[in-house]
């Protein structure tokens, strides 16, 4: 006989006479190959019957099992407890443990329960109870339903502790989930009754017509007095009925398509001030409503139906009209007298600067008449009458600009800005060589506007810088422009953005509690011996920016300088 033929018939001896631990899955295996010669329950060889069946009963099982034997309570279990383990746990290390190192983490919690076991040999059972265990690398609350029963060896004493268990985490949490779900579903119930009770109250005390029109009958669900006093109906006339059944008379007039829409799309509906004709007794009576017609939708959102809100605006409706005949009447009268007073202005400074230029003449052939015999006192005179009678030209005429500005029909086209300062700038190109002036203009917008008034805008305000220079300093004039939003500046106009044009200088300034005074007809914030002027050129300036639909205003600071901005709707 060979040796290779003894090994295996010693082999099939030791399968043989450990027939117990056969198959069984991962864990025979691992049972079978475990040094238990190491731990104290000794070398299979020696293991109580007792010890062989309980751990050949594990191994057979379908149902997780785990088994302590002995004082130390070494460690046993099957394929079914393994996925209860983990991954990177305590398998397979738990295979052969003590139960005091293996379960550290719950050890306070399951010891009580082995002890009163092992001490009393009575089984218990637990359902769903939480036992936290270390696996996959943490500790997890895990839930069981499992017995534990004493185990009894030939000297009919209790040996170890049999448990049977199996893992109830998913179920626990599944069930916790429903009962949180079912719970959120009665909340969700009770405040959907307690929402369509409370729009149901909000709609009955509503002081506006208010009703819900339900499916593509419209069928009348709700419905407050006010509206049906709108409709001419009784609350049991139009209730849990199609609303063109009840209310024939608006049938076909194209309400039925407005509700049908707004079913369709989930788009609101809003009418001002619209003819509606409903019976009064027999007759038909016209009523003005402003009204809207709101999608009902469901907790799901889906549109179920239309929620109908309507004013009686008749009163105020046929009031408005009768005013209205009276801010025509009144504008056409304002219109004739502006015409008026516009032909009157012209005529008035017409007549007027004739005698104001005759003035200037003769004292100007009066001078040179006397020539060097002029008495000095007498000179004196002749330039002072000079000086008013020019003054009366400039102020006649600034008059009759800003008359024009005031009365005159707007005939607006594009007009381009850079081309109106270029020329500006070529007619005061004198004065700007005078005054050694340096003038930047930054690229200007093309706008919509009167060419004249915007000439005499930008003409006006390059006069002012150039007039009111420092003698400390060479002038400086800045023509900056941008293009921003309503949100960025503060104003009371409904465009969503507009042209901002700023015109700097470092001229001689004025005081900030001015900065609104200034833009008055005849205000001068300096003598007449200082500085020319009518006081009426910033008024004229305010009154094109007006005309043109924007605004104007100034900041400055004395000896500094000014910024006059300009915001016209783009």
């Amino acid at each position: 006989m060979n040796i290779s033929t003894t090994t295996m018939e010693a082999a099939k001896k030791h399968e043989k006479r450990f027939h117990f631990l056969q198959d069984g899955g991962e864990l025979g295996e691992l049972t079978r190959n475990h040094n238990w010669a190491d731990t104290p329950v000794g070398p299979i060889e020696l293991w109580p019957l007792s010890l062989k069946m309980t751990v050949g009963t594990i191994l057979h099982s379908g149902f997780p099992m785990f088994l302590w034997w002995g004082e130390e309570m070494i460690q046993f279990y099957n394929d079914a407890y393994r996925p209860s383990l983990g991954e990177n746990g305590k398998h397979p290390k738990a295979l052969g443990q003590r139960a005091v190192e293996c379960w550290p983490e719950i050890w306070d919690i399951i010891y009580p329960l082995i002890h009163g076991v092992k001490t009393t040999g009575k089984s218990f059972f637990l359902k769903d109870q939480l036992i936290p265990i270390f696996r996959n690398g943490k500790v997890e609350d895990v839930y069981w339903t499992f017995s534990y029963s004493a185990v009894i060896d030939e000297l009919e004493e209790i040996k170890g502790v049999l448990v049977t268990c199996t893992e109830t985490t998913e179920q626990v949490r599944n069930l916790r989930e429903l009962k949180e779900s079912k719970k959120q579903l009665e909340i969700a119930v009770e405040a959907a009754e307690n929402a369509k009770e409370n729009l149901r109250n909000i709609i009955l005390q509503s002081p506006v017509g208010m009703g819900i029109l339900k499916g593509y009958d419209f069928k009348v669900e709700i419905v407050n007095n006010k509206l049906l006093e709108i409709w001419g109906r009784q609350e049991y006339q139009v209730l849990d009925k199609p609303f063109f059944d009840v209310v024939s008379e608006v049938s076909g007039k194209g309400f039925d398509g407005l509700l049908r829409n707004v079913l369709e799309t989930g788009e609101r509906f809003i009418a001002h001030e619209l003819p509606v004709q409903f019976f009064k007794g027999s007759q038909l009576e016209t009523k003005y409503l402003n009204f809207v017609y709101e999608p009902f939708r469901e907790a799901d959102g889906t549109v179920s139906g239309i929620m109908a809100v309507a004013f009686d605006v008749t009163e105020q409706y046929i009031a408005r009209q009768k005013i209205e005949e009276v801010v025509i009447e009144r504008t056409e009268s304002l219109r004739r007298k502006n015409n008026e007073l516009s032909q009157f202005a012209y005529i008035a400074s017409h007549d007027l600067q004739e005698p104001a230029r005759k003035v200037s003449t003769f004292a100007e052939m009066l001078t040179n008449m006397l020539g060097d015999n002029i008495d000095p006192k007498a000179k004196n005179y002749l330039n002072k009458i000079d000086l008013a009678s020019s003054r009366m030209l400039w102020l006649i005429r600034d008059v009759l600009s800003l008359s024009q500005l005031s009365t005159s029909d707007q005939h607006f086209a594009p007009v381009n800005l850079n081309k109106v300062v270029s020329e500006i700038l070529t007619d005061l190109e004198l004065l700007i060589a005078e005054k050694q002036c340096d003038i930047r203009a930054e690229s200007l917008p093309t706008i919509n506007g009167s060419y004249v008034q915007l000439t005499q805008l930008f003409g006006n305000l390059i006069s002012n810088a150039l007039k009111f220079s420092s003698t400390r300093r060479n002038l400086q004039i800045l023509i900056k422009y941008s293009l921003v939003n309503h949100t960025d500046i503060v104003v009371l106009k409904p465009h969503h953005r507009f042209h901002k044009i700023e015109i700097r200088d470092n001229g001689i300034g004025f005081d900030q509690n001015n900065a609104s005074q200034i833009f008055n007809i005849f205000q001068r914030l300096h003598g007449k011996s200082d500085y020319a002027g009518t006081g009426i050129g910033l008024a004229l300036c305010k009154k094109v920016v007006e005309n043109h639909g924007g605004e104007i205003y100034a900041t400055s600071t004395v000896d500094v300088g000014s910024n006059f901005t300009i915001l016209l709707p783009a």
